[in-house]
């Protein structure tokens, strides 16, 4: 007897059952793999958290802040800006290792660890006071200027004065939720966290 569609009635469902088989297959291949290599352990000491494809260490406290064995203790430093990069040199001439302020996406990616569940890195870092952090990373902006606009030049906007603003400025980041912001005043009293490479 022949169908509408096309297609005999027994085909379609072992069509359907030879897929799902298949599918299922590579699933179970896949469960079989190794697993992978964590992206972030805590140093034998308990002091640092390592992210081994970085290669950077970060100590579990804020900068200000100790770690007494099981939590941070102590206050918190806010610095400004040009604070924050000299208490990073400050510290690598003490160690001997090349501390510094972190790159914007570094920050982020521990701020996002930290959003995980408790079990994740946010258990890692307890006791850590939450706000606006400094970055390294540069406030860069090559949009040219049109000092003949008239919207420039009714608020006075210049080549000049703009490269001005921009260098009073620098990124920092949200240590709850990653969020970034070019915009903070350098001049500004953020919390600060240091890392420094793993060798």
């Amino acid at each position: 007897m022949a169908h509408r569609s096309g297609i005999a009635p027994q085909r379609f469902p072992l069509a359907l059952v030879a897929l799902l088989c298949g599918l299922l297959g590579a699933v179970g291949r896949a469960a079989a793999a190794p697993p992978l290599q964590p992206e972030w352990v805590i140093t034998a000491d308990g002091a640092y958290i390592v992210h081994l494809s970085a290669n950077a260490a970060w100590p579990r406290c804020m900068e200000g802040m100790r770690w007494n064995g099981r939590s941070c203790e102590g206050q918190a430093l806010l610095l400004d800006h040009a604070a924050a990069l000299a208490l990073a040199q400050r510290r690598t001439k003490a160690d001997g290792v090349a501390w510094r302020l972190p790159h914007l996406k570094e920050l982020q990616g521990l701020a996002r660890q930290g959003a995980k569940p408790a079990d994740a890195l946010g258990a890692w870092l307890p006791n850590n006071p939450e706000g606006w952090c400094w970055s390294a990373t540069a406030n860069v902006d090559t949009r040219t200027i049109n000092e003949y606009s008239y919207e420039n030049v009714k608020r006075g906007v210049t080549a000049e004065n703009m490269a001005r603003v921009q260098f009073m400025h620098a990124w920092a980041v949200d240590t709850r939720t990653g969020e970034a912001r070019k915009d903070a005043l350098k001049r500004s009293q953020l919390l600060v966290r240091l890392v420094r490479p793993l060798d």
